[in-house]
């Protein structure tokens, strides 16, 4: 079992950046799959769901920079709002918020991390992993790009 991920959408760079989509999957006995979604291409900010481990990451490359608790509920879409605002040579401020489609869309963003590095921006990527070796969904996908000063 690998990762499999795809990049789509415009490459957005300059501007902030905002990745709005749904996913599903079911759990299988005990394995569960975990889901990803990332801004800035490959080697930009990955958000990635483990559902076996009960936990958020937000990622940058490979570097984990933040982890939250988080209860998937296999077999109910999972809504996301993955989002990276550049601030020039002063960094990044990416957040996100993730929550089942049968509740209400959180006030307050999930994680949000201040990044030291600077934002350069590029293409959304999805990945699955289908630890569970059930199908895992994808949908409702909105990439949006806004000014910084909004």
């Amino acid at each position: 079992v690998g990762d499999f991920g795809f990049l789509f959408g415009p490459r957005v760079k300059g501007k902030s950046a905002e990745l709005r989509c749904r996913m599903f999957s079911t759990r299988k006995g005990r394995r569960m799959p975990a889901f990803a979604a990332g801004l800035g291409g490959v080697s930009g900010y990955r958000l990635r769901l483990n559902a076996a481990a009960r936990n958020l990451q937000l990622l940058r490359g490979e570097e984990t920079l933040v982890t939250v608790p988080h209860v998937w509920q296999p077999g109910a879409w999972t809504n996301l709002r993955f989002r990276a605002e550049p601030k020039g040579e002063a960094g990044a401020v990416v957040s996100a918020k993730v929550w089942s489609a049968d509740s209400k869309e959180p006030a307050d963003w999930t994680i949000v991390h201040k990044d030291s590095e600077p934002y350069a921006g590029g293409k959304c990527t999805l990945w699955g992993l289908p630890y569970a070796g059930t199908e895992i969904l994808f949908d409702d996908l909105k990439v949006l790009a806004f000014d910084n000063s909004e």
